[in-house]
C-alpha cells in the first residue's frame, strides 16, 4: 500500500478520496478546527506521494513544501491545489523549489491544480528548526522572540499589538492571565517581561503557534482550541487580553471575536477584565452586554480597543 501525505485538507473530502483509491493516508492538519490531533509539524514518517492544500502566505507555502518533500520519497508525486485568489496561479514556480517537471493538472472553477515530481537532488529545510526567525522590538523596554512562516505579524510587532500592551495596566503580582489567539507569544513575553510573577496561559488553534509561544514565553501554559470552550472547566482569569484573528484565508470572520467577546465574562474572576484589539469596522459595541463596566477607545484610524470589566 502506498502511503500519501495529505496537508491542509479542511473539509475532509480530500482524505476520503485519497483513501478510497486505495492509499495509507497519512494526514497533516495544522489547526485544531479540522483535527483534534493536528501538530506544528508532519511525522516524520516516507511517503510516496503528497497532496497539499495552499497555505496563505508565500513563505508558509514554501515551509509546508519544503516539510513534506523531505518526507516524501524521490520522484514521488507532489500535487498542489488552491483557489486562484488565493495565489494559485504562482503556486507552480515555489513547487518547483522542490519539485520537478512542474505543470498545470487542472483548471476548473476558478481554482487550479498543480503536479511535480520530488526532486532527490534539492537540499531541504524539512526540519521546524530550519523556519524558525529571529525577531525584536523596542517596546516594552526591547523584546527579543521567535518566529514562523503563517503566524500573524512573522516577524514584527504589528501596530494594533503594540497599542494594546500600551493600553494594558499593570497587573497585581501572581495575576493570572490567557493570551487569546496568542500567535507566536508576544503579548505573553510582553507581560512576563513586566512582571516574572503573572501566571501566562496562551490559547491558539494552530499548534505552531504554541509551539513558537513554547519558545519565547517561560513556564506557559498551552491551550490548542479554537474558542474559550477548549479550556479545562473553572479555569479563570485576572485578565484576558487578545489581538484575535479576523481573516480566514481572504475572507473576514467575526464569529472568533464575536464569541470571546459575548463568553468571556464567566472566564472572569471577580473584578477581572477583557482587552481586545480589532479592526474600526467590528462591531465591538454589540457585544459587550455581559458586562457592567466596559469603554472603547480608538488610538488610531485603523482599530479599536475595548477594555471590559466584571463587577
Amino acid at each position: 500500500c502506498i502511503r500519501d501525505r495529505v496537508v491542509g485538507d479542511a473539509t475532509g473530502d480530500v482524505e476520503a478520496a485519497v483513501g478510497e483509491r486505495g492509499f495509507e493516508v497519512l494526514a497533516w492538519h495544522r489547526s485544531a478546527l479540522t483535527s483534534a490531533s493536528a501538530t506544528a509539524w508532519p511525522p516524520d514518517r516516507q511517503a510516496g506521494s503528497a497532496v497539499v492544500r495552499l497555505p496563505k502566505g508565500r513563505e508558509a507555502l514554501r515551509m509546508a513544501l519544503h516539510a513534506v518533500a523531505a518526507r516524501t520519497t524521490d520522484e514521488g508525486s507532489m500535487l498542489l491545489y488552491g483557489a486562484n485568489d488565493e495565489g494559485a496561479r504562482s503556486a507552480g514556480k515555489t513547487l518547483g523549489e522542490v519539485a520537478s517537471d512542474v505543470r498545470t493538472l487542472d483548471t476548473r472553477r476558478h481554482c487550479r491544480v498543480w503536479h511535480g515530481r520530488k526532486r532527490g537532488e534539492v537540499e531541504l529545510q524539512g526540519a521546524l528548526d530550519d523556519w524558525a526567525t529571529p525577531a525584536h522590538a523596542q517596546d516594552e523596554g526591547g523584546l527579543d522572540w521567535v518566529s514562523f512562516p503563517g503566524l500573524f505579524a512573522h516577524g514584527h510587532l504589528d501596530a494594533a499589538s503594540a497599542s494594546l500592551l500600551r493600553a494594558v495596566p499593570a497587573l497585581p503580582p501572581g495575576a493570572r492571565v490567557l493570551d487569546f489567539g496568542c500567535g507566536a507569544g508576544v503579548l505573553s513575553l510582553a507581560l512576563r517581561a513586566r512582571d516574572a510573577s503573572t501566571e501566562i496561559h496562551a490559547l491558539d488553534v494552530d499548534p505552531l503557534a504554541l509551539e513558537a509561544t513554547r519558545r519565547n514565553v517561560r513556564d506557559v501554559n498551552l491551550h490548542l482550541g479554537d474558542g474559550l470552550r477548549s479550556l479545562p472547566a473553572g479555569l479563570t482569569f485576572d485578565m484576558i487580553l487578545s489581538n484575535p484573528p479576523i481573516h480566514t484565508g481572504i475572507e473576514q470572520h467575526s464569529r472568533i471575536v464575536r464569541d470571546l467577546c459575548m463568553e468571556a465574562a464567566p472566564r472572569l474572576r471577580s473584578h477581572g477584565s477583557l482587552w481586545v484589539v480589532a479592526g474600526r469596522g467590528v462591531p465591538l459595541h454589540q457585544w459587550i452586554s455581559p458586562y457592567e463596566r466596559h469603554d472603547l477607545a480608538r488610538p488610531s484610524r485603523s482599530f479599536q480597543i475595548l477594555h471590559a470589566q466584571r463587577a
